[in-house]
C-alpha cells in the first residue's frame, strides 16, 4: 500500500496593523515534507500564503484572513491524497484552522487529517475536541513521528501504539507517550524547499525581517535549556538542547544559496549561541568560502558568549543583524519569569556587537501579570542604556498568554483565561495596541499603551540624539525602501501600503466549535 500525503501551510489571521510582521517560508513544514519524501511517500504541498498573499477576506469583526480562500484550497487538494497534514504553529490562526480542517473533512471523508506544530502540541486536547474531522495530532518534533505514523497506516497497524501522537477514541482524547527527542540533528534531512513555491516568496517580496532579498529560515540548534514562564517552547521541545555541526549548517546555506539564489538566512533557533567556539568555527566557514550572503541570528539569553572577537567574526562572515532577548530590564521580573539573563553582561555584549558593526535588535515585553510601574520604568531605563551602548532597534511587545506556557497555566487556574474562542481573539489582539489583552495586576491597559509609546519614542529619540547619522539613514531608507530597522520597516510598510479595514472580497467567515 502506497500513501500519498498533502501538506498545507494554511492562511493566516491578522488584525491589520503596521506592527504585524510578514510571513516567512514554513521551515517546520518543509522539514516534515523532506522526511516523508525520503521514506518513499509521495508529497504534495499547498502553501496558502505564497500562492496568494494579497488575497484578503474579512474573517470576523476586524480580523482579516490572508492567503488562498478556503474554496481554492479545497480545489488544490489532490483527491488521491490518503493523508492531509496541516501546520498549526501559531495559536493566532487556530480560529480559522479548525474551520478549514472540518471543511476538508467534509469534502474528503475518506482522508486522514492530521495536524502538528506548536499550537497543536500545547493545546492538543482542545484541538481534537473542537474539530469533527481531525484524525490525529502530531506532538513536538514531528520528523520521526510522522514517518512512524505513516508506516502504521501503510501497514494497517493501530496508531494506539505510535508514540508522539494524540487521537480521539469513542469521543475521548487519547494522548500517547511522547517520543524521545532527536539527538543527532545532522541526520535530519534538509528542508524540501523544492516542494514549495519559493520563487513566489521572491516575486511577492514576502520576507520576515528587514531584508529586501530572498530570505530562507534555517535551524542550527534544537530546543532550549531554559524554562522562561511566558514561553511555550518547553511543551514543544522539552529542555534538551542539541547543536548541529558548524560545517553542516554552512553546507545547507551554500546549497540553497546556489539553488535558489537566497541571499539572506534567518536563524530560527530558540537559543542560538551557547558556545563561542561553535560560532567562531561556523563564521570561519563562511569567511573562507567568500559566499555572498547575509544572515541574522538570535543571541537569545547567553549574551556573554558574544565578546568583541566573536562579534568581529559574525560581521566578517556576513551577519548583519543580531537579536538579544532580555525581555525586561527589571531584575525582580527576570527572577519571576525565570529568564536567566545578566543585564550588565548583556550591555557589554551589545557594546561589542555594535563596535563590530552589527545591527542590534532587542526583544522586550511589558505587561507581565506581576509587573509594576517601577518594573516597566526599569525596562525603559535599561533600553536607554542599550541605546547608548549601540542598540539600534527595540519594540516592546505587550504580554499575551500563550497555551503551553507556565504563565498561561497559572492564569487559567485563576480563571483569567477564557476556555472558548475568546482566548484566540485575545491572542490575535496582541498585535494591535487597542485590541491587546491586559493581564497585568498593577498596571491598567491605558497605562500599558502609554508605556508602549513612551518607551518606543524614548528609545528611538535617544538613538538619534546619541548618533545623529542614524536619523539621516532612517529617513533615506524610507524613500529607498532599504530598511535597516524594525521601526523603519514598520513605518515604511505603513506609508507604502493600504491597510485593509473594510470592503473585503468576501463575506465574514463564522467560527464554529464542536
Amino acid at each position: 500500500m502506497s500513501l500519498e500525503v498533502t501538506l498545507i501551510n494554511p492562511p493566516i489571521l491578522k488584525i491589520p496593523s503596521p506592527f504585524v510582521l510578514k510571513p516567512t517560508p514554513p521551515l517546520g513544514l518543509s522539514l516534515i515534507a523532506a522526511q516523508i519524501e525520503n521514506e518513499g511517500f509521495k508529497v504534495n504541498v499547498i502553501d496558502c500564503i505564497a500562492e496568494d498573499p494579497k488575497n484578503e477576506e474579512l474573517f470576523s469583526n476586524n480580523i482579516v484572513k490572508f492567503g488562498l480562500s478556503d474554496e481554492e484550497i479545497l480545489k488544490k487538494i489532490d483527491p488521491k491524497s490518503d493523508v492531509i497534514g496541516i501546520s498549526c504553529m501559531f495559536s493566532d490562526n487556530w480560529l480559522h484552522s479548525k474551520i478549514l480542517i472540518d471543511k476538508i473533512g467534509e469534502k474528503f471523508n475518506n482522508v486522514k487529517i492530521i495536524a502538528g506544530g506548536e499550537h497543536i502540541t500545547a493545546a492538543v486536547k482542545s484541538s481534537l475536541e473542537e474539530t469533527k474531522h481531525l484524525y490525529a495530532a502530531i506532538l513536538g518534533e514531528g520528523e520521526s513521528t510522522i514517518v512512524d505514523f505513516l508506516s502504521h497506516l501503510k501497514n494497517k497497524i493501530s496508531i494506539e501504539n505510535c508514540p508522539g501522537i494524540a487521537f480521539k477514541k469513542n469521543g475521548l482524547v487519547i494522548i500517547n507517550n511522547r517520543r524521545n527527542r532527536i539527538t543527532e540533528p545532522d541526520k535530519v534531512s534538509w528542508p524540501a524547499w523544492h516542494l514549495f513555491p519559493i520563487e513566489k516568496y521572491r516575486t511577492h517580496n514576502i520576507s520576515y525581517g528587514v531584508t529586501n532579498s530572498l530570505s530562507l529560515p534555517i535551524l542550527a540548534t534544537r530546543g532550549c535549556p531554559y524554562e522562561c514562564t511566558f514561553c511555550s517552547s518547553p511543551q514543544m521541545w522539552g529542555r534538551k538542547y542539541v547543536m548541529r555541526q558548524p560545517e553542516e549548517v554552512f553546507n545547507e546555506i551554500k546549497y540553497f544559496h546556489e539553488i535558489y539564489g537566497a541571499k539572506n538566512f534567518d536563524f530560527y533557533d530558540l537559543t542560538a549561541i551557547l558556545k563561542r567556539e561553535w560560532i567562531i568555527s561556523f563564521s570561519k566557514f563562511l569567511i573562507e568560502s567568500n559566499i555572498n550572503i547575509t544572515w541574522q541570528i538570535p543571541a537569545g539569553t547567553r549574551a556573554e558568549a558574544i565578546d568583541f572577537e566573536v562579534a568581529q567574526h559574525l560581521y566578517k562572515s556576513g551577519c548583519r543583524f543580531i537579536t538579544y532577548a532580555p525581555e525586561t530590564g527589571s531584575e525582580r521580573m527576570l527572577k519571576i519569569i525565570k529568564k536567566r539573563v545578566r543585564l550588565k553582561a548583556m550591555l557589554n555584549s551589545i557594546k561589542s556587537s555594535h563596535k563590530a558593526g552589527l545591527n542590534v535588535k532587542l526583544n522586550m515585553i511589558i505587561g507581565f501579570p506581576e509587573e509594576t510601574h517601577i518594573d516597566i520604568l526599569k525596562t525603559w531605563w535599561f533600553l536607554i542604556k542599550c541605546s547608548w551602548y549601540g542598540a539600534y532597534d527595540a519594540f516592546p511587545s505587550i504580554f499575551s498568554a500563550y497555551p503551553g506556557s507556565k504563565m498561561f497555566d497559572d492564569l487559567s487556574e485563576s480563571n483569567l483565561i477564557p476556555n472558548n474562542d475568546e482566548l484566540y481573539l485575545r491572542i490575535l489582539g496582541s498585535s494591535s495596541l487597542n485590541e491587546a489583552p491586559n493581564y497585568c495586576n498593577d498596571v491598567s491597559k491605558n497605562f500599558i499603551i502609554f508605556y508602549f509609546w513612551f518607551i518606543s519614542i524614548s528609545f528611538y529619540t535617544s538613538n538619534y540624539l546619541f548618533r545623529p547619522y542614524r536619523f539621516i539613514k532612517f529617513i533615506s531608507g524610507l524613500f529607498t525602501k532599504k530598511y535597516t530597522s524594525r521601526a523603519q520597516l514598520t513605518l515604511g510598510e505603513y506609508l507604502n501600503t493600504k491597510v485593509f479595514v473594510k470592503n473585503s472580497k468576501s463575506k465574514s467567515i463564522e467560527s464554529t466549535t464542536y
